[in-house]
């Protein structure tokens, strides 16, 4: 399990939300196929304005324009509701998923630090530990919550479109998806690229957690004494000198084929 990939440990460990999964997945991919459907209404409404009688609709045997386009309004009605509907419904099942899942890693989280040797912790810093389990976890949350749904969208929206395209405009539509095996080879140094450069930003902020933390235990016990703004002023200055080396990591391994 150890060398299986990240989403498959997450959903293996995830196993009894298992049904709340797939829901909260099947509202996405309802809710993209809603929200690209006015497209094609707006299609449907040019067709009857060019064609008339002859139109898409007219052939199902709604001959009337006046018809023709109020069959296109309860349409356009329907797909804007159950667009509304899914987006909600998404909304909630990846928010109490995501709590859900949080909750029980960090309870799992803090058992499984309990129970380790002393000899763990005497190779370990305070500031990465406190790091796996508030802000790793944390991100993890922030996945569940917002990017499985915008990971959900993309995989649907460029299936449909693509599946259109080739539907529509087949000879057209081997020209738009050639550049796609070379946008792929060009992500893949930016990926790991990144992975490098937030493992080396991860570390940095664990330190500067642990510092902090060392600051705030020191401050309690010599509470009497009077405060030495210098410590503040360096660890201000190692801060800001973290968010800043981070912001320019980030800059700096931005993919440039999107």
């Amino acid at each position: 399990m150890a060398s299986a990939h990240p989403l498959q440990r997450l959903l293996a460990y995830s196993h009894e939300y298992r049904l709340q999964i797939w829901q909260a997945s099947l509202c996405s991919v309802l809710n993209k196929i809603f929200d690209l459907a006015p497209p094609a209404l707006i299609g449907l409404a040019v067709d009857v304005v060019v064609k008339q009688q002859d139109s898409l609709i007219a052939q199902f045997g709604i001959t009337d324009i006046r018809t023709q386009f109020i069959v296109i309004s309860v349409l356009t009605f329907i797909v804007w509701s159950l667009e509304s509907v899914f987006e909600y419904a998404y909304d909630r099942l990846w928010r109490n998923l995501a709590q859900n899942v949080q909750h029980k890693l960090r309870l799992n989280a803090y058992a499984h630090l309990q129970g380790l040797d002393l000899a763990f912790f005497e190779n370990r810093s305070t500031g990465s530990l406190m790091s796996v389990l508030n802000d790793d976890i944390n991100q993890l949350e922030r996945f569940l919550d917002r990017g499985a749904n915008e990971v959900l969208q993309v995989i649907t929206t460029a299936i449909i479109i693509g599946a259109a395209f080739f539907i529509l405009a087949p000879s057209v539509a081997w020209m738009a998806m050639l550049p796609m095996p070379f946008v792929v080879w060009g992500r893949s140094p930016f990926k790991s690229c990144w992975h490098r450069f937030m493992l080396k930003s991860v570390n940095e902020w664990a330190c500067l957690t642990a510092a902090s933390l060392t600051i705030f235990l020191a401050s309690r016990r010599l509470k009497a004494l009077p405060p030495k703004p210098t410590k503040l002023s360096a660890f201000a200055k190692r801060a800001w000198a973290i968010a800043r080396a981070t912001s320019g990591r980030s800059l700096s391994a931005l993919p440039l084929f999107r």
